[in-house]
């Protein structure tokens, strides 16, 4: 596979395990109808995952994902992993990011329903975009996670 395919698939990974932890933490109780479209979100992400296209050995290419999220994960602060606003930016950050990139009409038909519904998600969080304390971190955070897949578009 190609390094381009593996971090598409590491941002995609990035995203999901954003919206699970975000399930996990219940950071939507409050809103009915955000908990089920992060639910949503996150079954796009798996079909996203699923049908993305990839050539050479797919075990050995999930493995490569699998240990750069890994290796992203424990390189956050704990803090990081339970504050929602900079799980949801890394999110959008991650799918703003594949969206400047991607030109194949078949991948960006996988990102638009993920995108729409993270910026939803978003806007129900911080929406006058005035958390800058999240934006600082998740800039943090995210330089991790190019760091490690050597994200140089």
């Amino acid at each position: 596979m190609s390094h381009s395919t593996r971090q598409s698939l590491t941002m995609l990974a990035a995203i999901g395990g954003c919206l699970i932890r975000l399930d996990t933490i219940d950071a939507f109780k409050e809103s009915p109808i955000i908990q089920h479209l992060n639910k949503e979100t996150i079954g796009e992400v798996h079909h996203a995952l699923r049908k993305w296209p990839q050539s050479g050995n797919t075990a050995k290419n999930q493995l490569w994902v699998a240990i750069q999220i890994e290796t992203w994960r424990l390189a956050m602060n704990e803090s990081d992993i339970f504050y929602p606003e900079i799980l949801v930016k890394v999110c959008e950050q991650c799918i703003s990011d594949l969206l400047t990139v991607i030109t194949n009409s078949y991948k960006l038909g996988l990102l638009k329903p993920i995108a729409e519904r993270v910026a939803a998600i978003h806007g129900s969080y911080d929406s006058l975009g005035m958390d800058f304390a999240a934006y600082e971190e998740t800039e943090r955070v995210m330089r991790k996670l190019y760091d490690l897949i050597e994200w140089g578009w």
